[in-house]
């Protein structure tokens, strides 16, 4: 793979020299040698690579009695990274906490791969932690409240701070009725979160 997340390897292979006596290979990441001691397969894995979205140059060398090859094509790969999100959970005031429930955190990473990740809110209204670089969308969900989303954008070894207002959930009015009045020459409107007791219906009916 010429793609890399933190802490992964890639094993590069190349085609052998033909029709002649050699002693081995050098690999050479970014121009300097990778290997101690000279390669006598045809494949070598690279391990260690720090981060660079620009690209790691690899590149081999094969070595003869009487020297060195130039080097060959460049293999490039490229190495992803992490930044820190720190995120709040608001009122609408946006100066209130909200304590408790779960942040999902789904988008997709430089590299254009799928990446999800979840968040405790703590007692402070505050989630957080590690993500891979790339776009993606927040979206809190805590009892009582409507879910609330939030976009933004994660850079490596930055900390992106993402602010998420929620608003609570409303519960509607269960009923209403309407009476006229005729002494007032009015309508009285009850409602009420709660109807007590049943509507009664004519037998016949």
């Amino acid at each position: 793979s010429n793609k890399l997340y933190p802490g992964e390897s890639t094993t590069i292979s190349w085609l052998p020299v033909q029709d002649r006596s050699y002693r081995g290979y050098n690999v050479y990441v970014n121009g300097e040698k990778d290997n101690n001691a000279l390669i006598t397969e045809t494949s070598y894995t690279v391990e260690g690579l720090e981060y660079n979205m620009e690209g790691h140059e690899i590149t081999v060398t094969a070595v003869y009695d009487e020297g060195e090859s130039n080097p060959s094509n460049i293999a490039r790969v490229y190495v992803t990274g992490k930044g820190l999100v720190d995120g709040n959970i608001f009122e609408l005031d946006g100066v209130t906490p909200i304590a408790g429930g779960v942040v999902a955190v789904s988008g997709k990473d430089v590299f254009g791969e799928e990446q999800s990740y979840s968040f405790d809110i703590n007692d402070e209204g505050k989630f957080g932690g590690e993500i891979l670089e790339g776009s993606y969308k927040a979206t809190a969900t805590v009892d009582l409240y409507q879910d609330s989303k939030a976009k933004f954008e994660v850079a490596y070894n930055d900390t992106t701070h993402v602010a998420i207002l929620m608003t609570e959930v409303y519960t509607p009015v269960k009923y209403i009725t309407a009476t006229e009045v005729d002494s007032l020459d009015a309508v009285q409107l009850v409602w009420g979160m709660q109807r007590y007791g049943n509507p009664g219906e004519d037998f016949e009916t």
